[in-house]
């Protein structure tokens, strides 16, 4: 094994965390390539029950806002002792609020009706003296809470935990020497943690590695790292990629692998030459897969990694794709700045048949993030200039913005 995996097991009580990105818009225009027949990528600053959209603000408030006209429905205070504002999810009717500082992680639980508090804990956390904002992603499946963290200090190990959601218990605790972070994935049976050189695959009880999968081993290039993955029923999709340095000058390349979760066999490999592929998001009929660099998304037939069609942006501006996903029949993908310069972004939605666009959403500065989406709205975290921060619902048929509550 190229890195060393240390598992503490635990019967008391502590905590956990979660994961956040941020986005950004601008104009264009677009263009599809179809080669075939077709949902999701999970929100960071906000998510949302069926009736409630939830966002915590800069002041460590929790707020709980009716979906059709952003009324504020309740509002609690986090925990005092995080660094950050913190990251949250929702699941099972429960708000999970995780916070992180100097030793420790801080996990809150809220009501997602009346925002009561439930309970909170914390996990001990290595020292990080650095002052910067941990990286963290969490999940809860079933009576789980598992969370993956990195440090603000480059090169520090991951630290991951699991919690039990009913009892606070920390079931175990694992430290990762290892290059973080290129995603996290977790269900009932298995918890998928991927770095730059490597997928590592526990099991959820107990924290033990079940098997590993390192993408240098399983190509002709000299280098290749795992970009990202996502899973769907029992497999786990893996992109990866480099540059081959055989060629002058230097051909982007990269493959997407699917994986059986149980024991990590292969299914089936896509690749591709030209540009270096990050998957995005999964849904059971496709695998969404972008280039960052390179401003395509591909839809790739999540049976037998068949391509069904691909979509180009092809207007030449400073930004890139990193987000996608499917919500309600429609697939979306956002793009952001790429340079120095605040160009803003854009978000596409994309019949998710052929590709083709149906709209464009811009903003000429500043970010988005698309955090929910029905068949008449869309919902999104917009960052419009250094004073305005917000979440805002917008009307899908014209885009038209029908609420905006600053956070």
């Amino acid at each position: 094994m190229r890195n060393e995996i240390k598992v503490r097991m635990f019967s008391a009580s502590h905590l956990l965390m979660i994961l956040v990105s941020v986005m950004s818009l601008l104009a264009a225009c677009g263009q599809s390539v179809p080669s075939g027949n077709a949902t999701t990528v999970t929100p960071k600053p906000a998510l949302r029950t069926p009736q409630i959209i939830y966002a915590v603000d800069a002041n460590k408030q929790l707020r709980a806002f009716r979906h059709d006209d952003g009324k504020v429905l309740w509002l609690q205070q986090t925990s005092s002792q995080g660094r950050d504002e913190g990251v949250l999810t929702v699941e099972n009717l429960v708000v999970y609020v995780v916070q992180s500082n100097e030793t420790s992680s801080i996990v809150t639980a809220f009501d997602a009706k009346q925002g009561k508090l439930l309970w909170s804990t914390q996990v001990p956390l290595p020292r990080d003296s650095s002052g910067y904002r941990r990286s963290v992603a969490v999940k809860v499946t079933g009576h789980f809470l598992v969370a993956e963290i990195e440090d603000g200090q480059t090169g520090s190990p991951t630290q991951v935990y699991a919690l039990r959601t009913d009892s606070k218990a920390l079931l175990w605790q694992v430290e990762l020497k290892q290059r973080c972070c290129r995603g996290f994935l977790a269900t009932k049976e298995s918890v998928a943690i991927a770095s730059v050189d490597e997928l590592d695959v526990l099991q959820t009880s107990t924290g033990q590695r079940l098997w590993q999968y390192q993408p240098n081993t399983n190509n002709n290039h000299a280098e290749s790292y795992v970009m990202g993955i996502a899973s769907q029923g029992g497999t786990i999709y893996l992109s990866a990629g480099g540059f081959d340095q055989s060629q002058t000058p230097n051909l982007r390349y990269g493959y997407t692998v699917a994986l059986q979760s149980g024991n990590g066999q292969t299914l089936w490999t896509h690749s591709v030459t030209g540009f270096t592929p990050q998957i995005l998001a999964s849904s059971e009929e496709m695998i969404l897969v972008g280039a960052f660099w390179d401003r395509t998304l591909e839809a790739l037939r999540s049976t037998d990694g068949m391509l069904l069609w691909q979509y180009k942006d092809s207007v030449q501006s400073d930004r890139g794709f990193v987000a996608a996903t499917v919500a309600d029949h429609i697939v979306y993908v956002t793009a952001v700045t790429v340079g120095y310069a605040d160009n803003g972004s854009t978000l596409d939605a994309l019949h998710p048949n052929d590709g083709t666009r149906l709209w464009r959403y811009e903003q000429s500065t500043g970010g988005i993030e698309l955090i929910a989406a029905s068949p008449d709205t869309c919902y999104i975290h917009a960052r419009r200039d250094e004073a305005s921060s917000g979440i805002a619902a917008l009307r899908f048929s014209d885009r038209k913005e029908l609420w905006f509550s600053a956070v």
